[in-house]
């Protein structure tokens, strides 16, 4: 797996996102004075779980991807995607998309799709 983040590229076969700690493969990153974070991931992923990020994007299919800031760009299909506070771009959704303050433009959605603040598209 090959995971940018806020510019820096690393390999790695576990990424974790805990709070600000970002590790791979038991390495912490530091993004240094950065308030700003933004993760691109070259391949497809499982579970990801985030609290804040400016962005993330994946480059291929995802199961689960949650987050509670930040938009979320999936390139492929995903089963079930969620962000408090943020857009959502995939495509298409196997299971339910959630933003409760942002847009949401994806493919064929499986299952409900919700949003306070924004617009749903389908892409």
């Amino acid at each position: 797996m090959s995971v940018t983040i806020n510019g820096v590229t690393y390999t790695g076969k576990f990424l974790s996102i805990n709070g600000s700690s970002i590790t791979i493969d038991g390495v912490t990153i530091t993004t240094g004075d950065s308030k700003t974070v933004n993760i691109e991931i070259q391949s497809n992923f499982e579970d990801l779980s985030i609290d804040h990020v400016n962005q993330i994007i994946i480059n291929g299919n995802a199961r689960d991807v949650h987050s509670m800031s930040g938009s979320i760009s999936v390139k492929g299909h995903v089963n079930d995607v969620e962000t408090t506070s943020g857009s959502v771009t995939c495509g298409d959704v196997r299971g339910n998309v959630s933003a409760v303050s942002g847009s949401v433009r994806c493919g064929h959605i499986a299952g409900s799709v919700s949003t306070v603040t924004g617009s749903i598209r389908k892409s």
